[in-house]
C-alpha cells in the first residue's frame, strides 16, 4: 500500500525547524509511557499519529569530498541541506519524513514508515538508499553512510541507539554503505569477509573483469550463504550495487537504465540457485565495465586538461567537484583515473605541486613564509607549515636555510 509523501519543503525554513525540533526530541526520548500526540503536533500529523504504521529510524551521515583551502564546514552544511531535500523528495512507494541533526552537522534523520506489508519497508529502504547515492554521486560527490534501526511501531531513543550502532560499522566495513541493525546478529556473531569485500570494490573501481569476476563468485557462492544466512545475500547485492553506482560514470549508468537496475532487486526473490544470482549480478558489472573501457580513453584525455588547469591555477580554490563538474566526469570515477594516469590523487598532486612551488620561493627568494604560504595557496599559514614539513621532513624555515648559499 503506498503512503503518502510529506513535503517538508512547502512552509518554508520555519516549518522545516520546528520539524526538526521536534524529530530531535523524540529520537532522545525513552520509549516510557504512550506517545503524546500533542507533544509532536507536526510530526503526528505528517505520519497521521503512526497508527498501523511500521517505521525504521535511520542516521544518515555524509562525508564531504573537499581540497584546497575552502571551508570543509560550510560545504558540509550546504551538503546536508542538499541531501535532506533529495531525502523528502525521493519518489517511494513509502512514506518519508527527514530532519537535520541538531547535535552533528554532518548527520540527518529520516523516518521510514509504511503501513501494510512491512516486509517490503526494508527493500524500500535499500532502494531509496541507491537512488540517493546516484544523484549524490553524479551532481556532488559525496559519500553517504546510513545506519537504520530494527523495525519498530514507534520512533524512540532506543531505535536512535540501534541506527549508530548500525552506523558503527562503517568502521570495519567501510563508508559509502548502508548497515541495518537487524543484520547485528550477523556482524556480531559471524565475522564477515571484510577483506573481500574491500577487494571486490578494488577490482570493480579499477575495472578489473577477471579479478571482479572471481571474487564475486567467491562471495556470491553456496559455501558462503551455508556460513552467513540469507540476510548475507542482501547486504552484499547492495553493496555491489552502491560500488558500481558510486565509480562508473553516468552515460554507463544512463545506458544500462540505472532505474530498471534499482528495481531488480526483486529479482532475488525469484531466483533459487547460487548460480543463477552470480550470473545475474555478474551480468550488470560486466556490462558497466565494458561502458567503462569505452570512456576511459576519452576520460584519460581529459584528466591531462585537468592537469594542465591545475598547473595553472593551483594557487586559487580546486576542489574535486569544481575539476569533474569542468569536465563532465563523476568526482569517484574522475579521482580513480587521475590516480591511475598520475599517480597520485588530485588533492595529493594539488598539495604536493604547491609544496615544490613554495620551495622554489623559498630558494630564490626573500618573501616572507606567511605571503609565501598565500601565493602557492594557504590563506591559513600554520596548515601550511605542518603540509611542508609532512612532505618534505623540513619546516619551510629549515629549508630555507638547508638552501641558502
Amino acid at each position: 500500500m503506498k503512503t503518502i509523501h510529506k513535503d517538508t519543503g512547502a512552509k518554508g525554513a520555519e516549518y522545516g525547524f520546528e520539524l526538526d525540533r521536534e524529530v530531535n526530541l523524540l529520537v532522545h526520548e525513552p520509549k516510557t509511557g504512550p506517545f503524546i500526540r500533542q507533544k509532536y503536533p507536526l510530526y503526528s500529523q505528517l505520519t497521521s499519529g503512526g497508527k498501523d504504521l511500521a517505521f525504521y529510524l535511520a542516521v544518515l551521515d555524509i562525508c564531504v569530498i573537499v581540497c584546497g583551502s575552502k571551508s570543509w564546514w560550510e560545504e558540509e552544511r550546504r551538503l546536508r541541506d542538499y541531501t535532506r531535500e533529495l531525502v523528502t523528495r525521493m519518489p517511494a512507494q513509502c512514506g518519508i519524513l527527514s530532519a537535520n541533526s541538531l547535535t552533528c552537522s554532518s548527520q540527518i534523520y529520516a523516518v521510514f514508515y509504511e503501513r501494510g506489508d512491512k516486509r517490503s519497508l526494508r527493500r524500500e529502504t535499500e532502494q531509496i538508499f541507491l537512488r540517493l547515492k546516484t544523484v549524490l554521486g553524479e551532481q556532488k560527490g559525496v559519500y553517504l553512510t546510513v545506519g537504520v534501526s530494527s523495525l519498530t511501531d514507534r520512533v524512540c531513543l532506543q531505535n536512535l541507539e540501534e541506527a549508530r550502532i548500525a552506523l558503527e560499522r562503517r568502521i570495519a566495513y567501510g563508508c559509502s554503505n548502508l548497515y541495518f541493525y537487524e543484520d547485528e546478529y550477523i556482524f556480531r556473531t559471524k565475522k564477515l569477509p571484510a577483506v573481500r569485500f574491500h577487494m571486490l570494490e578494488k577490482y570493480l573501481e579499477q575495472g578489473q573483469s577477471e579479478k571482479s569476476r572471481k571474487m564475486l563468485h567467491t562471495l556470491f557462492s553456496e559455501d558462503m550463504v551455508k556460513k552467513y544466512g540469507m540476510s548475507y545475500i542482501r547486504i552484499l547485492w547492495v553493496r555491489t550495487l552502491s560500488i558500481l553506482m558510486q565509480y562508473y560514470e553516468p552515460e554507463i549508468r544512463g545506458a544500462i537504465d540505472a532505474d530498471m537496475l534499482l528495481k531488480s532487486y526483486y529479482v532475488l526473490d525469484k531466483m533459487y540457485t547460487m548460480d543463477e544470482i552470480f550470473d545475474y549480478i555478474w551480468n550488470i558489472a560486466a556490462e558497466f565495465q565494458n561502458g567503462r573501457r569505452r570512456s576511459d580513453s576519452r576520460a584519460r584525455d581529459k584528466v591531462l586538461l585537468a592537469e594542465e588547469y591545475i598547473k595553472k591555477h593551483y594557487c586559487e580554490e580546486i576542489s574535486i567537484n569544481l575539476l569533474s563538474e569542468r569536465y563532465g566526469m563523476n568526482p569517484n570515477y574522475f579521482s580513480a583515473i587521475f590516480k591511475k594516469e598520475m599517480h597520485h590523487s588530485p588533492v595529493d598532486y594539488i598539495t604536493r605541486l604547491r609544496v615544490e612551488k613554495a620551495k622554489e620561493y623559498l630558494k630564490e627568494t626573500h618573501l616572507h613564509i606567511r605571503e609565501i604560504s598565500e601565493r602557492v595557496g594557504y590563506e591559513d599559514c600554520h596548515y601550511f607549515f605542518r603540509v611542508f614539513k609532512k612532505i618534505t621532513g623540513m619546516t619551510p624555515m629549515q629549508y630555507r636555510q638547508s638552501h641558502t648559499v
